[in-house]
C-alpha cells in the first residue's frame, strides 16, 4: 500500500478530457495516448538494468526529436517497458487546467490492467479497454452490446509504483530510484558516523551530552573499531555498485541501429554482454567503441556477432 498517496484523488487523463478546476494535490493515471509500450523478454534480473536498455528497445518506435523517460516493471517472464515524455504530459495537463504544484504522482493505465474488466468511456467516441492484457484506446462503436456499460473509475485503480513528473529529461540521471535509496542510506550512515566522531572529540558538555545520547540509541557505534568497520564495509559496497552501474551505462550507450543485445550477465566479478550485429561494418564500429570503453571483445566465429566482457 502506498501510504504517501493515501487520500489523494486519482484522475484518469485522456486526450478528450474536460477542463478541470482543482485546487488540491491529485494523482494522475495516463491513458495509452500518452505513452508507448513494449513487452520484451530481456536477459536482466533487475528493473534498473532493464531501464538502462530501454532506449535501444524503443529505437525507431519513438520520435528521435523528443527526450523520453522510461518506466519498467516485470510481468512473469517478460518486462513491460513504457516510454513517455514528461514535458508533453505536463503541457497537456496544464492546458486542461491542472497546476504544476497540484500534480503529485503519475501512473500508467497498464499498471492497473487487471482492474479493467470492463471498458471505461473516455470522451464521446472512445473507450479504454484491456485487450490481451494490454491497455488500448478503441472506438466505442466496436464494443459488443454486453460491454456498453462503462466501468466506474475510482481511487482503487491506484497502483503501488509511480513516477514523478519532471520538466526535463531524466536521461542524464545515472541512478535509478532503488540506487538513490541505497546511496542515500549509505550517506546517512556516514553522516551518523562522522557526527559521532565529531562529538567524541568535542570539548564542551553540550556536545558530550549529544554524543552520549547518540551512542545510547545506536549501540553498534559504541566503539571506534565498529565505526571504522562499518565505514570500510560500505566503502567496498559503494565502489562495487558504482562500478556495476557505470558499466551497465556503458553497455547501454554503445547500442545503436543495427546492434541488438541478446544476453547480459552481471555479478560481483565481471560483466559480460552478447550482441548481434547486422553487418560487418556495424560489428567493427561496435568493436571500436567497446575497446575504447575498456571492454575485452571476442568475435563469434563465422558471424558478425560480438561478445564483450570486463572484470569488476
Amino acid at each position: 500500500m502506498n501510504f504517501f498517496n493515501q487520500g489523494k484523488e486519482l484522475i484518469l487523463a485522456h486526450k478528450d478530457m474536460a477542463t478541470v478546476n482543482i485546487g488540491k494535490s491529485v494523482n494522475i493515471m495516463l491513458s495509452p495516448q500518452f505513452y508507448t509500450l513494449k513487452r520484451e523478454a530481456l536477459p536482466v534480473k533487475y528493473a534498473h538494468q532493464a531501464k538502462k536498455i530501454a532506449p535501444s528497445i524503443f529505437d525507431g518506435l519513438v520520435e528521435n526529436s523528443r527526450e523520453y523517460e522510461y518506466f519498467v516493471s516485470k510481468d512473469d517472464e517478460e518486462w513491460i517497458l513504457i516510454a513517455y515524455n514528461s514535458k508533453e504530459i505536463l503541457d497537456f495537463l496544464q492546458s486542461k487546467g491542472f497546476k504544476r504544484e497540484n500534480i503529485s504522482k503519475l501512473y500508467f493505465a497498464q499498471q492497473s490492467v487487471s482492474m479493467f474488466n470492463r471498458p471505461i468511456y473516455i470522451g464521446d467516441k472512445n473507450a479504454l479497454v484491456s485487450i490481451d492484457n494490454t491497455m488500448v484506446v478503441i472506438p466505442k462503436i466496436v464494443l459488443a452490446e454486453d460491454e456498453e456499460s462503462s466501468l466506474n473509475f475510482t481511487d482503487l485503480f491506484t497502483p503501488k509504483q509511480s513516477v514523478s513528473i519532471k520538466t526535463t529529461s531524466s536521461s542524464s540521471n545515472t541512478f535509478s530510484t532503488t540506487d538513490t535509496i541505497i546511496i542515500s542510506t549509505i550517506f546517512a550512515i556516514f553522516g551518523i558516523l562522522f557526527i559521532v566522531e565529531g562529538f567524541g572529540y568535542g570539548g564542551n558538555n553540550s556536545n558530550r551530552d549529544k554524543f552520549d545520547e547518540l551512542i545510547a540509541s545506536n549501540l553498534s557505534l559504541q566503539s571506534a573499531y565498529s565505526r571504522k568497520s562499518i565505514i570500510q564495509k560500505y566503502k567496498i559496497i559503494d565502489k562495487l555498485e558504482r562500478s556495476k552501474r557505470d558499466n551497465i551505462k556503458n553497455i547501454s550507450s554503445i547500442i545503436f541501429k543495427g546492434v541488438k543485445l541478446t544476453n547480459l550477465n552481471l555479478n560481483d566479478k565481471k560483466i559480460e554482454a552478447s550482441f548481434i550485429c547486422s553487418n560487418k561494418a556495424v560489428s567493427n564500429k561496435l568493436k571500436d567503441i567497446a575497446i575504447k570503453k575498456h571492454f575485452k571483445v571476442l568475435n563469434i566465429t563465422g558471424t558478425n556477432d560480438l561478445l564483450i566482457r570486463k572484470s569488476l
